[in-house]
């Protein structure tokens, strides 16, 4: 569980530490780049309202995960797709299909948590999956731009 998140959170990032590539590949300013950004976080403008309810009253925990799961991962490989072939376009509605699961996993990744710990444990698990995937990313990312 602790490393449900890592993917997320590993793509998410993952922009912003190539942000000088892609400005000078794809030839883009600072502003559209950071596009890449807001089309990830429209979604969840809807979403975190209804993430949860869909996760609790309609797919139930494990479905979500994986329904959300995909999202992300199927995001993901549509922005990698717009690297390839050099077209920004499809990076952003990758990001946008990947926001669309993103927030929502977490909510599902947390959901997880709570059914499986109680009382003074859980600020203890939350501590921990927070910090497997930010451990895992960040040695991840000082490698990467050494």
């Amino acid at each position: 569980m602790c490393f449900l998140g890592f993917g997320s959170y590993f793509c998410y990032d993952n922009p912003a530490a190539l942000q000088s590539q892609f400005k000078r590949d794809m030839q883009v300013n600072t502003t559209k780049f950071m596009l890449l950004y807001a089309w990830y976080s429209w979604p969840n403008v809807v979403l975190c309202f209804f993430g949860g309810f869909l996760i609790d009253r309609v797919f139930g925990i494990r479905w979500g995960t994986i329904i959300f799961s995909c999202f992300v991962c199927t995001g993901q490989v549509v922005f990698a797709l717009g690297g390839i072939f050099n077209a920004f376009w499809l990076m952003e509605f990758g990001r946008f299909v990947f926001g669309i699961g993103g927030e929502s996993l977490a909510v599902a990744q947390n959901t997880y948590a709570v059914s499986w710990f109680k009382g003074k444990e859980l600020n203890l698990v939350f501590g921990l999956q927070l910090s497997m995937a930010r451990i895992v990313l960040d040695r991840g990312a000082h490698t990467s731009l050494d």
